[in-house]
C-alpha cells in the first residue's frame, strides 16, 4: 500500500449496542485524501413511531370513512372529502327543484407504524457539492440484502433502502441536532413485505440489520457506520 495512505483509515467506536437504546459510533475514512473525510455519530433507533403515510410524490395518503349524499353544486374542492362523480342520482331538494346528488366520503390520514432512524454526521471537503447518505437493510445475518417490490423505499435494483441528498455550505460541515440532523423512517409494512428477513427461533418477531453510508458527489463512500440490529413484529 502506498505510504501516503497507510494512515488513511482509522476507526473510533463509542458504542455498546443494544436493540432498544441504540448507540453512538464513529467511523472515519480518509483514504480518498486528507481534504475529504466524514464521520457518523449518534445513531438512534425508535420503534413504533406512528406517522401519516405519503405517496411517492409526498402527498398524504387517505383512507375513506363515512359517506353520505349531498347536492351537487360543483366545482368541488377535495380537501378532507372525496366526491364520487360516478355515484350520483337525480332527486328533489327541499325547495322542490330537481337536482343531482353526489356521494361524499370523509377522508382520513393513513397512520402507519415505522422504525425511525436518526443520526448525525460531519463532512469535510464537500462544500457546495451534492452528496448522498444511504441506509441499506440486511437480513439478521448482516449479509443478505432485503428486497421488495418497487416502492419509494427501494433502489432501482429492488433493494430496500433509505437515502437523501446533502449539500454542505462550508468546508467543515456538521449535520446535527433536531433541525439539521438526519431523521428517516422505514414503515413496518415495507419490512414485512421484504424478502430475505429471517425469523428468530425463540421470539415472535423478525430481526434485521442496517448500515449507513456517506457518499461524495461521485458516489464514493467516505464514511460507513457499524451494523445496527433492529426488530419488528410480524
Amino acid at each position: 500500500m502506498n505510504s501516503k495512505f497507510k494512515q488513511a483509515m482509522f476507526v473510533t467506536i463509542i458504542c455498546i449496542s443494544t436493540l432498544n437504546s441504540g448507540c453512538s459510533t464513529q467511523k472515519q475514512l480518509t483514504s480518498l485524501g486528507p481534504e475529504l473525510s466524514a464521520s457518523i455519530t449518534n445513531v438512534r433507533i425508535k420503534y413504533d413511531q406512528s406517522r401519516n403515510e405519503t405517496d411517492e410524490s409526498g402527498r398524504l395518503l387517505k383512507e375513506v370513512g363515512e359517506c353520505d349524499y349531498i347536492e351537487d353544486v360543483g366545482p368541488w374542492e377535495y380537501g378532507s372529502y372525496l366526491y364520487d362523480v360516478d355515484d350520483t342520482y337525480r332527486g328533489i331538494n327541499e325547495s322542490g327543484d330537481i337536482v343531482t346528488y353526489i356521494r361524499r366520503c370523509r377522508l382520513y390520514n393513513v397512520p402507519v407504524d415505522v422504525i425511525q432512524i436518526s443520526f448525525e454526521f460531519s463532512v469535510n471537503g464537500m462544500r457546495g457539492k451534492n452528496g448522498i447518505y444511504l441506509i441499506e437493510f440486511y437480513d439478521a445475518d448482516g449479509i443478505t440484502r432485503l428486497t421488495a417490490t418497487k416502492t419509494k423505499f427501494t433502489l432501482v435494483n429492488g433493494k430496500l433502502a433509505l437515502w437523501g441528498k446533502y449539500t454542505p455550505k462550508y468546508d467543515n460541515s456538521l449535520y446535527s441536532g433536531y433541525f439539521s440532523g438526519i431523521f428517516v423512517y422505514m414503515p413496518y409494512n415495507e419490512l414485512r413485505k421484504a424478502q430475505g428477513t429471517g425469523d428468530t427461533d425463540d421470539r415472535k418477531y423478525k430481526e434485521g440489520q442496517f448500515v449507513i453510508f456517506i457518499q461524495d458527489e461521485k458516489g464514493r463512500t467516505i464514511a460507513t457506520s457499524e451494523y445496527y440490529k433492529f426488530h419488528y413484529y410480524k
